[in-house]
């Protein structure tokens, strides 16, 4: 595989020769980025207090924070197990929607609910989006149809500034290339020089692209994560390993699980239809 100078690829961080063999079929490069990812079925909690070890009950947690209920994710996780994703989104929406009366978000919910068939399919819209994680000498891409990880590239920078910038850009567009996502999330980035140059290189390359860009704060994936909130990225990178066990994720590659927690965060915020992300989607 050509890389420019001093610069490594992961995909998936699937350990296969097969996967890098000189002859690839279109099926050969969709392999690359799709996991075969078994989610945890115990629930455990990572932080003290309420976190859960997948995008189901993450999706819970954020029902019952948006309304108002974050101690009683639990009994919204036994809700979730009587009606379907789309009868769960449907009562959220109009709990916010409804007029004032005197009635909590959360009682207007659960009226809502109760009037709703239980079970019945699931066919809640399932948007693509590409979450991208820069840091000074590693970019990580998570892939995304609608909460579920369709699978991740890692790519190591060389030092030389050009090589690095020249190498970014061509790992987002060979990202393009190999996915039909034409939506990118993207971290914030201030005071950091070297990160900031390679931000705005993945900007640039995505406008040209015509892709559409969310810029969002990595603190927001991270306040969203549990309740409460954990305290910084190391305890968000065990929650993402416990939601998508990676036992040969390298240390160094690690800023791809960041990425899986700002995908996450969009993706769910996206479903509940959230004002928390106004603002911060470029045209």
């Amino acid at each position: 595989m050509a890389l420019l100078s001093g610069a490594q690829q992961v995909f998936g961080s699937i350990r296969d020769p097969q996967l890098y063999r000189k002859t690839r079929t279109a099926a050969d490069s969709f392999s690359r980025w799709s996991l075969f990812l078994g989610l945890q079925q115990a629930r455990l909690s990572v932080f003290p207090g309420i976190a859960f070890p997948n995008t189901d009950d993450y999706l819970v947690l954020r029902l019952a924070r948006g309304l108002g209920e974050p101690l009683a994710a639990r009994h919204f996780a036994v809700l979730a197990s009587q009606y379907s994703t789309a009868n769960l989104l449907c009562a959220y929406s109009r709990a916010l929607a409804a007029e004032p009366t005197g009635q909590t978000p959360s009682k207007v919910f659960h009226e809502t609910l109760a009037s709703l068939p239980r079970g019945g399919g699931n066919g809640q819209p399932r948007p693509r989006l590409m979450a991208v994680r820069i840091e000074r000498r590693v970019i990580g891409i998570a892939v995304f149809a609608g909460t579920h990880l369709e699978g991740f590239r890692v790519r190591h920078l060389a030092s030389d500034k050009l090589a690095s910038e020249s190498a970014t850009a061509a790992f987002i567009r060979s990202a393009f290339y190999e996915n039909d996502c034409r939506t990118i999330a993207i971290e914030s980035v201030a005071g950091e020089i070297r990160r900031s140059e390679l931000h705005r290189v993945v900007i640039e390359t995505c406008r040209a692209a015509g892709i559409s860009i969310w810029e969002l704060s990595g603190k927001l994936a991270m306040d969203a994560l549990s309740h409460p909130s954990p305290k910084n990225r190391q305890q968000v990178r065990r929650q993402m390993l416990n939601m998508w066990p990676l036992p040969d994720l390298k240390h160094s590659e690690e800023c791809v699980l960041d990425a899986f927690a700002l995908g996450l965060y969009l993706q769910t915020e996206r479903l509940l239809g959230a004002d928390s992300l106004n603002g911060h989607a470029a045209p």
